[in-house]
């Protein structure tokens, strides 16, 4: 009976949530992003950060920094496409307490309010991982 109520979820890459925050009401959840597997989740303080396997990158949750990418501080609820990124593919992600880090194959400098921006002096280098602190972030190449 269980496989009835799960037959609309992708074989791979949906994401099951679960536990008390705000935008979930302390209720089981899932998503996926339609014909784009979930290959990789970041968790912030109260933001979520996912990478797809096609490149592109969704955030929600809270937005009072400008975490999010969007280029506002609303508070989104449901994972939304950063179209900032848009023609950028990204390959790593992390989250800091009100931070994200996304590292692109290559990236247009852009420098914008609450937008992705480069960071400088990594130019040219192939970041493999990334880390968020509360404070502080960590690339590895």
């Amino acid at each position: 009976m269980a496989a009835d109520v799960d037959s609309d979820v992708p074989d791979w890459g949906a994401a099951f949530t679960f536990g008390r925050s705000r935008f979930s009401d302390n209720l089981a959840g899932k998503f996926w992003i339609k014909d784009d597997p979930i290959l990789q989740i970041a968790c912030g303080d109260e933001h979520t950060a996912i990478l797809t396997a096609s490149g592109r990158l969704f955030t929600f949750g809270s937005n009072e920094w400008g975490q999010l990418g969007h280029g506002h501080t609303k508070t989104i609820s449901k994972p939304s496409f950063v179209k900032a990124l848009k023609g950028e593919r990204v390959t790593v992600i992390a989250c800091g307490r009100s931070h994200t880090l996304v590292a692109t194959g290559s990236a247009d400098e852009q420098p914008v309010h609450l937008a992705p921006v480069r960071v400088q002096g990594l130019e040219g280098i192939t970041i493999k991982m990334l880390s968020g602190g509360a404070d502080h972030s960590m690339p590895y190449r």
